[in-house]
């Protein structure tokens, strides 16, 4: 994804209140961000799961 230079610090916020989340999922077994050497607003999630992965949608 590439980010709004002026989002970076928001988006990296965000992701780190919600990495915990995400890896706390069933299966999840590895979760990054990678951010591109040469230009930090573009960067790349990675997760892996072991098994199926199954979302539930929240409830309200």
């Amino acid at each position: 994804m590439t980010l709004r230079p002026d989002a970076l610090d928001d988006f990296l916020s965000f992701f780190d209140r919600s990495s915990s989340r995400i890896r706390s999922f069933p299966g999840c077994s590895h979760l990054d961000l990678w951010m591109d050497a040469s230009d930090p607003s573009v960067m790349t999630t990675a997760t892996s799961y072991n098994g199926p992965l199954t979302i539930v949608p929240e409830s309200d």
